[in-house]
């Protein structure tokens, strides 16, 4: 029941945005309790909505965003190897999930 309210607020509700695409997977423990492990994919919003909602943005564009691999402003960027990005970014919306065999599914 919690879970279904969870996925209510964050699809219908918007409370976080727009979401464009998401998945879950419930998995149960040895004890039998359940754990759900969901991806959301949100809307791009280029007039985001720092004013009304200022601690979401914040908490987004610090942890939630992959500043671009080349930018000589930023002293964070680690993901650069050989010119191409390590974590393969950015990636294509898929249909569905595609296991390419490298360890970086598609999805």
């Amino acid at each position: 029941m919690k879970f279904k309210e969870l996925m209510k607020d964050l699809i219908k509700k918007k409370i976080f945005g727009k979401v464009q695409a998401f998945i879950y997977v419930i998995e149960f423990q040895k004890r039998g309790l359940s754990q759900a492990h969901i991806l959301l994919i949100f809307h791009t919003d280029k007039s985001s909505d720092s004013v009304t909602k200022p601690l979401a943005y914040a908490t987004v564009t610090k942890n939630m965003i992959h500043s671009l691999c080349d930018d000589k402003y930023n002293d964070k960027v680690c993901c650069m190897k050989n010119g191409k990005c390590e974590k393969k970014l950015p990636k294509k919306i898929n249909n569905e999930t595609i296991d390419n065999g490298n360890g970086y599914p598609l999805y």
